[in-house]
């Protein structure tokens, strides 16, 4: 069975990983690594007004989610449900999701990610500096302030996440949570105060969001801030509150920059092409683990059947379709005609063959769910020059188990049901 730490990984980290692998598969003499490309944005703040500053969505963004009014909130009812409108950025190519959450009375509303592999809410905190330091917290004006909330409670613990290999550190505090009229009474929220080391990718963030908000199976002793020794997550805090007609939650995420997508909390979902059981295994940590059971591609002569069990994790990681152990992935690329990136984080093929793949079969929860082949191969653009990848990567490390990833569930609409224990396909 793969460790927790596969799947337990803050969402810092993983857009970084995918930042990185996004770039990998191109030739060597135009391959520039996020690395380098965020070296450049350091030694010339020109680019990243271009990129971040000056982004054409950006404008909306802000206005769109940072109204203190909390006007963009769309309404509640008296049958305990909730809708949230979630937007999308597209920065360097890769898409973020944010929606508004509040703490605090009076609520202090804030633009968070939204991630489903991370359970804590962790925000900036006012007592963060905002000075383009190394150890900064960004230029973005919400920040929590708790001591002008009359229900913070200080829980005297300090908390710490990984932020791309660097840390950042905050206090804890006990806060009503606002999600559009619905209340959560003392929910854990993180208010970080403080970034040790030089962090890039939190440069480019913070000009889009307040901070994050992790959506990971409800889970009463998570490991989400890390230094503490468990909390409660976000969605079982949520659960035990109560304030909910049905424990269940659905993402429709925007399938382009300027569409809006939808987060619905409570209300019974549209029905689904796909009803996939929830793994039990307990050692998988916090995330929404499926049980898969094969790999099967349906080739005009010869099928390809890899019988392989594991657990497998849904997440919004948008560099990958799926990721698999090491071995497998080259047995695949070997059937589907693919040849490896210099760095093996991506198959090159074809482009030219790329709409005569096969259709992929995956074994999840006992379900046999079918993908055609655009849902796990894309095209990527370099100098005016298409290159097709097979969007099959390796898991990280040694790891076993598997990744599911964005573009694989693109064509989804994605319930969570935390009652019967199921996650539902929708088709969208």
């Amino acid at each position: 069975m793969p460790s927790q730490q596969l799947f337990v990984r803050f969402v810092f980290i993983t857009l970084l990983l995918s930042w990185t692998s996004s770039t990998s598969f191109l030739p060597t003499s135009h391959r520039r690594s996020l690395h380098e490309k965020l070296l450049e944005t350091r030694r010339n703040p020109k680019l990243l007004q271009r990129e971040v500053y000056h982004n054409p969505h950006h404008d909306a963004v802000q206005a769109h989610l940072s109204d203190p009014g909390l006007t963009k909130l769309l309404t509640t009812n008296a049958k305990k449900t909730a809708v949230l409108e979630v937007a999308r950025v597209d920065v360097f190519g890769l898409p973020f999701y944010m929606a508004n959450f509040a703490f605090g009375t009076p609520p202090q509303p804030f633009a968070m990610l939204i991630d489903l592999g991370y359970g804590g809410a962790v925000v900036r905190s006012v007592d963060c500096p905002t000075h383009h330091h190394l150890n900064d917290c960004g230029q973005r004006v919400f920040a929590y302030n708790h001591s002008v909330s009359s229900t913070s409670n200080d829980m005297g613990l300090r908390f710490s996440v990984g932020l791309g290999g660097q840390t950042a550190q905050g206090s804890l505090f006990g806060d009503t949570m606002h999600i559009v009229s619905l209340q959560v009474q003392n929910a854990t929220l993180g208010a970080i105060d403080v970034f040790y080391g030089e962090n890039l990718l939190l440069e480019i963030l913070a000009e889009f969001c307040d901070g994050a908000i992790g959506l990971a199976r409800p889970n009463q002793t998570s490991s989400s801030y890390y230094d503490v020794q468990s909390r409660p997550n976000v969605l079982y805090e949520l659960r035990e509150s109560g304030v909910l007609a049905r424990d269940v939650m659905t993402l429709s995420l925007p399938k382009r920059n300027n569409d809006r997508g939808s987060l619905t909390l409570g209300e019974e979902p549209p029905p689904a092409k796909y009803r996939i059981a929830l793994s039990e295994a307990s050692e998988i940590g916090e995330g929404w683990i499926v049980d898969l059971g094969g790999i099967y591609f349906n080739g005009t002569t010869i099928p390809l059947n890899i019988s392989y069990t594991a657990s497998a994790a849904i997440t919004l990681e948008p560099a990958f379709a799926i990721a698999l152990p090491n071995e497998i992935v080259h047995t695949i690329f070997d059937y589907l005609g693919a040849h490896s990136s210099e760095d093996g984080e991506g198959g090159i093929i074809d482009c030219k063959l790329r709409e005569s793949l096969p259709d992929l079969t995956l074994t999840l929860g006992g379900q046999t769910v079918t993908f055609p082949w655009w849902q796990y191969t894309g095209v990527w653009w370099y100098d005016g020059r298409p290159y097709c990848l097979v969007e099959i990567q390796p898991t990280w490390g040694d790891e076993g188990g598997a990744v599911l990833g964005l573009p694989l569930l693109r064509n989804f609409d994605l319930s969570f049901d935390m009652d019967r224990n199921e996650i539902g396909l929708i088709e969208s």
